[in-house]
């Protein structure tokens, strides 16, 4: 059995496309007037969904594309895939419970935030995490055709923001509590995913949501309840990011 580190290939035409509509919106949104939409926000305290709803599938073909890039043996790999798949169920029972259909939108915002709580050590709060939201319902989500991509395409969107939510923002929750190498193996995590995933810096994300996410207050426990995840390793074999 071969244990050669075969890197995925990139992201799906949609993810792509994702990505490259976050980057303009990100320069843009700094100096500009938000779109005018007839979407009016709810009340904070309800459920909050996006357009871009998918029915939930069983495959775990995205996990296993992305523990690929984790690991560089069979070994590695099947644990990955393990970690990543828990971290996606902990997303819809814990995170969205209620939801009927996967919610890209509400999964890519969570994953957005994430990476800048990894950045900044500050909680993603429920407000601060709707507000992630309804900047991407603002400035994204109008420029993308969701119901034209394949459902494949979507699915595995959902999933891996998902699943890269949870991970990234557990793994920074521990991390916070063992010191500064956890601290920053988390933060390479989430550096490391948003380029892969998005095609996107922190220093570009944190940036372009600088007047978007609230300071959430330094020392605030970020965490979303139990993931289970083991602890961040703090040190790495090279090319190996968890």
């Amino acid at each position: 059995m071969s244990t050669s580190n075969a890197s995925p290939g990139p992201p799906a035409a949609w993810q792509q496309a994702v990505g490259q509509r976050l980057a303009e919106a990100l320069a843009r949104s700094r100096s500009a007037h938000a779109p005018a939409h007839d979407r009016p926000a709810g009340a904070a305290d309800q459920p909050w969904v996006s357009r871009w709803q998918v029915a939930p599938r069983s495959s775990t073909r995205s996990m296993a594309e992305l523990a690929r890039r984790q690991a560089r043996d069979p070994a590695g790999r099947a644990r990955a895939q393990s970690l990543f798949e828990r971290c996606l169920r902990h997303y819809r029972e814990q995170l969205r419970p209620l939801d009927r259909q996967d919610d890209a939108g509400v999964a890519l915002a969570c994953l957005l935030a994430a990476c800048i709580q990894a950045q900044s050590l500050q909680a993603v709060t429920l407000p601060r995490w709707r507000a992630v939201h309804d900047w991407l319902e603002a400035w994204v989500a109008d420029d993308l055709d969701w119901d034209g991509a394949p459902i494949e395409q979507r699915q595995d969107f959902f999933e891996r923001m998902a699943c890269l939510a949870v991970a990234i923002g557990e793994w920074t929750v521990q991390a916070s509590r063992q010191g500064e190498p956890a601290i920053r193996t988390a933060q390479a995590l989430a550096r490391g995913s948003l380029k892969a995933e998005l095609g996107l810096s922190i220093e570009q994300l944190a940036d372009g949501l600088s007047g978007v996410m609230a300071p959430a207050g330094a020392g605030t426990d970020p965490s979303w309840g139990e993931a289970e995840l083991p602890k961040a390793p703090t040190t790495r074999a090279p090319g190996d990011l968890l």
